[in-house]
């Protein structure tokens, strides 16, 4: 498997961002519009806190794992003398250790690296799969009725009291 195809990388990134958008974007109008309207900025709220929640924990978790697989497999490759476990601690700190390395210790040490990076790849994987399989069992609610716009009857008293009733639209709407 190649894992150095910067343009099937990149194709893949804007593929990832653009989808990110469309889901972010959907599923916020989606909390708007089925939010009564005192709701709506808690629902906001809401809608952003977890999507910040779950950046950090996602990010959190994606290093986790490229850490792990990176040390597993440069303990693996270079064994577990003490020089090995410099490598390790060091290249782990920064990757500026990489000019000190011997050419065929730094080839190795960049495979490890490649390998890990798909580690991770294939933990967000495993969570965006989780999250589509998931996204089946949401129940879906109608934007509007009867091909139009859904009306929420607000009064100038709150929703549904008094004889001001309001449209979607925001026109006054006369009882008969």
């Amino acid at each position: 498997m190649a894992t150095n195809n910067t343009y099937g990388i990149a194709a893949g990134l804007v593929i990832v961002g653009i989808s990110n958008g469309i889901g972010v974007t959907a599923s916020l109008i989606g909390l708007i519009a089925n939010a009564t309207e005192e709701d709506q900025a808690v629902a906001t709220a809401c809608s952003y806190l977890f999507r910040s929640l779950g950046s950090v924990v996602g990010i959190s978790l994606t290093a986790t794992v490229v850490q792990q697989a990176l040390r597993n497999q440069l303990q693996e490759k270079l064994g577990n003398s003490d020089e090995a476990a410099t490598i390790v601690r060091n290249v782990r700190e920064s990757l500026d250790y990489l000019k000190t390395l011997d050419p065929a210790t730094r080839k190795l040490v960049r495979q490890c690296y490649g390998n890990a990076t798909t580690a991770g790849f294939g933990l967000l994987i495993a969570i965006a799969s989780l999250a589509a399989i998931s996204s089946g069992f949401v129940r879906e609610k109608s934007l509007s009725v009867d091909g139009g716009v859904a009306s929420q009857h607000y009064t100038d008293e709150g929703p549904g009291r008094g004889s001001k009733d309001r449209g979607s639209d925001g026109a006054l709407l006369t009882q008969g």
